[in-house]
């Protein structure tokens, strides 16, 4: 992506020192705002135009499809004399457009600073500033804003952004979410259908001094995250708000740790061992709360013939994070030959045996004192963790194998195209909210094999499977058979041979996988959702719109 002194940077746009002195001219702190350098850069530029990218990937902004919609909003709000909001100015030309179309005020909110020095560089906005037809709002300066009659979101923005409308003069607590990816949209979607209004908070992106804005301006009454974040706690207990943290991924360094306990942080986690990490790490409430889904969004999706596999598996294969790991892991490694043979003697038990992880003790009795060592001198790093994803890989390549004969297809990374060299059908990766819902409406049968490291769990596969309706061999844990009944919402595997066993027979009793299927989804819209998992946590809390029996409001 373009950097500092790339042609497209936005400081070095046509418009940049233009739009610098207007924006100063109207209010210099705002252009402060505006035009200070960003610690992230989620927006770009380049001859196809301007690219975003909330998360992974960067996705077009283009403004000539949305530009019909913001012109209708334009002459509306025009013909009742009212200001028009815009939210998201998107590439630019919309916004020209509107005022084009308007002899109103047009108001300009966005919360990526990115976004704004993307438009800042290449569209010169004085004449609209000096005449005090354009007023531009940036992030949490939405909050409290008057009710709007007339509001426009961009297209491009509006499935990142379903909250910013209901800030236009609204009520109710307000909670700060992290920006992020997997459980982010659904877990503020609860909230709000608890009469909490939401906002999103892409701490990263933004300098110092916009951080400490939002937490000033907002006045939040909670701040939530998926998995912890470093410094979030801190900051949030200086202005008396509570964060609360809902762990749903493992990490190699533990959780982030906390510079003094805060009394007022709260962390949930999938996994009920890292409860004793996460209180040593400073947290001042830690419960267990297993992962969940968003069942109507599964449910929606439709089947497709295509991914009408026999057996699939959707996930990581592992193998490149497996090899980083390792490399990584070699890397902290005291020289010395004895340290270097007891690790590639616990490595090896570790492989004997896929079916249970062992590393950790391994590694203490072979190798006594070194991840206590090794965590000390770099973070908190867990030697095993990094040692265990290339066993994790491993274990998920020999074990899926032996299905290519019953119909298997795999989607995922690259890394799968071991097992594609040998005649098993890898269709490349799938997008968890694109691909996902169709695929996993759509097979046959859905295996289900967890990492290494964290066979305790409940993966969020399962979840999702059964919420759309598909039916899963999981592989037995007691922490499943807590939450689901096996043999009548899904199935479960001990071993490969097992698993084997299991396909083959419901490949051909599809009556029977089909009513263990639909068991499993009315169990999952029941129990399992993350509404009813932040339901949990607003209890527990004492958040306001929540009931002690936890139980959604109709």
């Amino acid at each position: 992506p373009p950097g500092p002194g790339d042609p497209w940077d936005p400081t070095r746009g046509p418009a940049w020192d233009e739009n610098r002195a207007a924006v100063a001219a109207v209010d210099p702190a705002l252009a402060a705002r505006l035009f200070a350098p960003l610690p992230a850069a989620r927006a770009r530029r380049d001859a196809q135009g301007l690219a975003w990218r909330p998360y992974r990937g960067h996705h077009p902004v283009d403004d000539t499809a949305a530009t019909p919609g913001l012109v209708a909003a334009a002459t509306a709000a025009a013909e009742a004399g009212a200001p028009l909001w815009v939210l998201g100015p998107g590439e630019g030309t919309a916004r020209v457009a509107a005022l084009a179309h308007t002899v109103a005020e047009v108001v300009v909110w966005e919360c990526d600073l990115s976004l704004w020095q993307a438009l800042l560089g290449w569209h010169p906005l004085g004449a609209a500033l000096a005449a005090g037809r354009l007023r531009l709002v940036v992030g949490p300066d939405l909050v409290g804003a008057p009710a709007a009659a007339h509001w426009w979101v961009h297209p491009a923005l509006a499935p990142y952004r379903p909250w910013a409308p209901a800030l236009l003069g609204g009520q109710g607590p307000l909670a700060l979410v992290l920006a992020g990816e997997l459980f982010v949209a659904d877990t503020a979607a609860a909230l709000r259908d608890r009469g909490w209004r939401t906002y999103g908070w892409d701490r990263e992106a933004l300098p110092p001094a916009e951080n400490a804005r939002v937490l000033e301006t907002t006045a939040p009454a909670l701040v939530l995250g998926i998995n912890t974040r470093a410094g979030v706690c801190e900051d949030a207990d200086e202005h008396g708000v509570p964060t609360v943290f809902w762990e749903i991924d493992p990490t190699t360094d533990g959780p982030a740790r906390l510079a003094r306990p805060v009394a007022r942080a709260a962390a949930y986690s999938y996994r009920a061992a890292n409860l004793g990490p996460l209180r040593a790490a400073g947290y001042g409430r830690v419960a267990h709360l297993p992962l969940a889904t968003a069942p109507a969004r599964f449910a929606e999706a439709p089947r497709d013939p295509a991914l009408g596999a026999a057996v699939a598996f959707v996930g990581a294969s592992m193998v490149e994070s497996g090899q980083r790991c390792m490399a990584e892991a070699l890397a902290l490694l005291p020289s010395g030959p004895r340290v270097r043979a007891g690790v590639e003697r616990a490595l090896q038990i570790q492989l004997q045996d896929l079916g249970r992880w062992q590393l950790p003790g391994l590694l203490d009795q072979l190798v006594p004192g070194l991840r206590a060592r090794v965590a000390a001198a770099h973070g908190g790093t867990d030697l095993a963790m990094l040692l265990g994803e290339q066993c994790a890989a491993l274990r998920r390549l020999r074990w899926l194998a032996p299905l290519k004969d019953l119909g298997l297809v795999v989607w995922g990374d690259a890394g799968w195209e071991l097992l594609a060299r040998h005649g098993v059908d890898w269709r490349g990766p799938a997008d968890h909210f694109r691909d996902l819902p169709r695929i996993y409406r759509s097979a046959a049968i859905h295996v289900d094999i967890g990492r290494l490291y964290q066979l305790d769990i409940v993966t969020m596969r399962v979840f999702d499977v059964l919420a759309a309706g598909g039916f899963v061999l999981a592989e037995h844990s007691p922490e499943l058979a807590a939450l689901f009944a096996p043999g009548r919402e899904l199935d479960t595997w001990r071993t490969p041979a097992e698993l084997r066993e299991k396909v083959r027979h419901y490949l051909r009793h599809p009556d029977h996988r089909a009513a263990i299927a639909a068991a499993g989804q009315r169990r999952v819209r029941a129990d399992h959702s993350i509404a009813r998992r932040v339901a949990r946590i607003g209890a527990d809390l004492g958040l306001p719109g929540f009931l002690d029996d936890t139980e959604p409001r109709p």
